[in-house]
């Protein structure tokens, strides 16, 4: 299997770890079964359905880091993020693309675009953890 294939399951693995973490809450959440560019979960809201793309960052455990890619924030609809680092934080799109914007870039990635790795510290004052135990 292609690293980009294990990236995909892994991927794939964290949508419906969510799906099913909204389901548990008593929540209606589906995988994205149609454009792939527009998120990955939606989640049913009193005034309609909320896109939210699903992010695993478990590299972040060793290095500390959020990693935020450009190419996701280029092309999705969704209103929210969700990173599993591993625990559940959600935060709007727009202070995701604040935080790309103001923290160092480093090559790597998909399609070798600079990624931003926001200090998991600074990363968590803009987020709200989704379970606590």
């Amino acid at each position: 299997m292609s690293k980009f294939n294990a990236n995909l399951d892994e991927a794939k693995k964290a949508e419906l770890a969510v799906v099913q973490m909204f389901k548990r809450a008593g929540r209606e959440a589906w995988l994205n079964g149609g454009d792939n560019r527009a998120c990955d979960v939606y989640l049913k809201g009193a005034s309609g359905n909320i896109p939210i793309e699903v992010k695993a960052d478990w590299l972040s455990l060793a290095t500390g880091n959020v990693c935020i890619e450009p190419q996701t924030l280029e092309h999705t609809k969704a209103e929210f993020f969700i990173y599993l680092l591993p625990r559940p934080y959600i935060l709007e799109t727009p202070k995701l693309r604040a935080l790309y914007s103001q923290y160092k870039k480093v090559e790597g990635g998909d399609q070798g675009k600079p990624l931003a790795l926001v200090p998991k510290e600074q990363f968590y004052l803009h987020t709200k953890e989704l379970i606590r135990e």
